[in-house]
């Protein structure tokens, strides 16, 4: 046991080495560091109370390390589409790990072990660790479906996802048999190997993604690495690249499919009488956005001209004759489309005019 986290954390050490001289400013690879450094952190607090303080290392099963996981994961996933992160969606996603890390340093600066504090903790952490790693695992998979994942790094997140779901399945073993495993003297040994092992392959993972970056500097991967060539793998001809845009765009113009707020990828495929994954890659090559950025985005172009043609028109009657259908989707796409909220913008368009 003690060799499998002395192997992690120094893989994890050397990870953290090679992705600082990298130096790169991408946001996923800053992601990957920030988990790494995560990693790092959880396995040196373990080997410390392995080696030095074997007589609490029961902290580190009640230690909410495991929420944190699915959020970096999520984080990840997010960074790869978008050229930052909100501070408004960093707090929600790290609200209720936050939280549990707050009950559990009160529990040991404290010493609240076997009050009311301590029986409601460890009733939270059994239920938001394993509910923590599923929710965010249905995120990943949605991502995954939608095809808002770059294809390059699929492989590394169903991996990834796979030892999530390996971790929860553990935590809910533990928490159901934690009995029967106390009265045999291995019991809790073993199933903590499991979880060293699922960190070792976890620090293997960072380490192939920042290999695979380095191997392949114009991008992760093979694939990112013909990017500069984007046909090169796919079965559309450049031709029909551009006569399928060109159809995008005109049926976009003329039949205004975006104010349809029931649109989806799979209706505006049968509207282009368009294979869907066809329409995926003309969006992500030839416009560099997937779908939902792309219709977002004409939405709020509309948005505007609706804004500057009438000074009256209430915002909220604006987002929904946009094909928008709530008020929260449609500031938060426009302030990141515009730069400014909807109220803003038509304050600065009436101080102009």
């Amino acid at each position: 046991m003690i060799f499998i986290l002395f192997i992690s954390l120094l893989l994890s050490l050397y990870n953290a080495l090679q992705l600082a001289k990298l130096g790169s400013t991408a946001l996923d690879m800053r992601m990957v560091s920030i988990i790494n450094v995560y990693i790092c952190i959880h396995l040196t607090l373990v080997l410390i109370y392995r080696l030095w303080f074997p007589e609490l290392k029961h902290l580190n099963r009640l230690a909410p390390f495991i929420c944190f996981y699915g959020p970096l994961v999520y984080g990840f996933i997010i960074s790869q589409r978008e050229k930052g992160l909100s501070m408004n969606r960093i707090s929600l996603h790290a609200a209720f790990p936050t939280l549990l890390w707050a009950f559990f340093l009160a529990l040991v600066v404290f010493n609240l072990w076997g009050t009311t504090f301590d029986a409601i903790y460890r009733q939270s952490l059994k239920v938001l660790a394993v509910g923590s790693i599923f929710f965010y695992t249905i995120l990943i998979l949605i991502k995954l479906f939608r095809n808002e994942v770059n294809t390059s790094t699929r492989i590394f997140l169903l991996c990834t996802m796979m030892l999530l779901i390996c971790m929860a399945l553990i935590n809910v073993f533990f928490h159901l048999h934690f009995k029967q495993l106390y009265a045999a003297i291995a019991g809790p040994d073993a199933l903590s190997t499991m979880v060293y092992c699922i960190m070792l392959m976890a620090c293997l993972l960072v380490f192939s993604y920042h290999y695979s970056y380095r191997k392949f500097p114009n991008g992760f991967g093979p694939e990112l690495a013909v990017a500069d060539v984007p046909y090169a793998r796919s079965g559309i001809t450049p031709e029909e690249f551009d006569k399928y845009q060109q159809k995008i765009l005109s049926v976009m113009e003329s039949q205004k499919a975006y104010l349809d707020p029931d649109l989806s990828l799979h209706r505006l495929a049968e509207i282009l009488h368009m294979p869907k994954h066809h329409v995926t890659q003309v969006l992500n090559v030839k416009m560099k956005q997937n779908y939902h950025q792309y219709i977002n985005s004409l939405r709020i172009e509309y948005a505007c001209q609706l804004i500057n043609s009438d000074a009256n028109a209430l915002i909220k009657d604006i987002a929904f004759s946009a094909g928008f259908t709530s008020m929260a989707t449609f500031s938060r796409s426009f302030k990141a489309i515009v730069g400014m909220l909807p109220g803003d913008y038509r304050t600065m368009i009436a101080q102009t005019s």
